[in-house]
């Protein structure tokens, strides 16, 4: 209880100061207390077993920083019930602002993406999420999200990830896990409240394995993959999906460097349900989804069908056709910035970056694998010209190989 965590804390630190063990009305009690560390930054503890106590703290500092819109960030509102110490320097800017009627909703202003507060299966009920989350299988996660919610990719769900120790970072690197004496769940618990400490899909399937998709585990922070039968936890998310770096959410793994990759919006989607991509910059209209998968109107469903060179030539519908080598090679991004976010069709992707290497909230579920062009080699009547969004190269293959297709309308 409280006098036992005041007992710890005054052995760790005894410089500690304006510490007190408060009733509640309920008959709990509440510690609150204050200490600095060796930079001389101020470090608070709040400790009570009342939910409503805490909910009540929580709400009285949210409160405060409402006239600004701004829901904080670490340092700024106090840690979930139970938890251990925040620091103010944790973030040199607010983070997280709440919308809706009900504030229901939390914008992250870093990525510009808007996520439920609750896990799928929770009620926010005005203050907190009550029940209990929900696990799903990973295709019944895609499929189940509302219109106008998805289920985030790798990249934007580890975005989430709070190491409360700092270590090694307060917002770590997506390739790393928290460290030190950290507080769980690892999330902002103020914005997203009793958040299972556990597994949670993104939308991102594992590249080198059908059968597994990545999660995140906000019980110590890390990024992983897990079989896609197994049931794990859902939080929706939603924007981040028009734009490019410059104006929406970095996509799996990426880091803020990534909001520098463009000057413009890149993508604008069209079509009654917006399965058409079309690029700002080249003017061209893609197909969201591989050849052989289904827009369900907010992901792209089933498995891609693969094809031998002069069949992937002959299959288009009416009005749409197999991209040229460059054409396909636009679409190719490297979230590692190197050589550049769009390179050069001359180079593969370089650094530490994400696969498939291409813009996933355009276009989501694409194999991490070849598709064909429709430009043949020139060297070779039986080689064609195919573009590797596992790596980002850009290759030349025989005509009767079986490869990936994303159909192309408008630019010539």
């Amino acid at each position: 209880g409280p006098e036992e965590q005041w007992r710890k804390l005054k052995t760790k630190y005894p410089g500690l100061y304006d510490d007190s063990i408060l009733a509640n009305k309920d008959g709990s009690k509440t510690l609150q207390a204050k200490r600095q560390d060796e930079a001389g930054k101020v470090i608070t503890y709040f400790y009570s077993t009342s939910p409503a106590a805490c909910n009540a703290y929580q709400q009285n500092r949210l409160d405060s920083q409402h006239s600004a819109g701004m829901a904080g960030g670490p340092g700024a509102t106090p840690p979930r019930r139970g938890a251990t110490e925040f620091t103010a320097s944790s973030s040199s800017n607010e983070r997280y602002r709440f919308v809706g009627k009900d504030q229901e909703i939390v914008e992250d202003i870093r990525t510009k993406l808007q996520w439920q507060r609750c896990s799928l299966g929770q009620t926010w009920n005005g203050a907190t999420c009550t029940g209990e989350a929900t696990e799903y299988k990973w295709d019944e996660a895609q499929r189940i999200a509302p219109a106008g919610w998805r289920l985030p990719t790798r990249g934007e769900l580890a975005s989430l990830v709070y190491c409360s120790s700092g270590k090694p970072a307060y917002w770590k690197p997506t390739s790393e896990d928290c460290e030190g004496a950290y507080g769980k769940p690892t999330i902002w618990s103020a914005a997203f409240p009793n958040t299972p400490e556990n597994w949670f899909w993104s939308s991102s399937p594992y590249a080198d394995h059908a059968d597994l998709a990545w999660y995140v585990n906000f019980g110590r922070g890390f990024v992983y993959s897990g079989y896609k039968p197994k049931a794990s936890y859902v939080r929706l998310v939603r924007g981040g999906e028009a734009g490019d770096p410059a104006t929406s959410s970095p996509p799996r793994g990426a880091t803020e460097a990534a909001a520098s990759a463009s000057p413009h919006e890149r993508y604008r989607f069209l079509g009654k349900n917006q399965g058409i991509v079309e690029d700002t910059r080249t003017k061209l209209q893609w197909q969201r989804c591989s050849l052989g998968q289904t827009w369900t109107g907010a992901i792209c469903a089933g498995e891609a069908t693969r094809h031998e060179w002069d069949e992937a030539r002959r299959i288009a519908p009416a009005g749409w056709r197999l991209p040229t080598k460059e054409e396909l090679a636009s679409l190719v991004y490297c979230s590692s910035g190197q050589p550049a976010y769009w390179k050069p069709p001359s180079e593969g992707c370089k650094g530490a970056y994400d696969q498939p290497t291409i813009w996933s909230a355009a276009f989501p579920n694409t194999p991490a694998s070849w598709f064909w062009s429709s430009s043949p080699d020139a060297n070779g009547a039986n080689g064609a010209w195919y573009v590797d969004f596992e790596y980002g190269g850009v290759y030349d293959g025989n005509k009767g190989n079986a490869r990936y297709v994303r159909l192309v309308r408008g630019g010539q």
